[in-house]
């Protein structure tokens, strides 16, 4: 089976989401 490509901008969507993620947690954590 072939690994699938994302898409850059999938890839950069995910980054920026997760990013967003982990900020959130950090501010309802303190």
């Amino acid at each position: 089976m072939r690994p699938v490509q994302i898409p850059p901008i999938e890839v950069s969507t995910g980054s920026k989401l997760s990013i967003k993620k982990s900020t959130f947690m950090h501010w309802n954590g303190n």
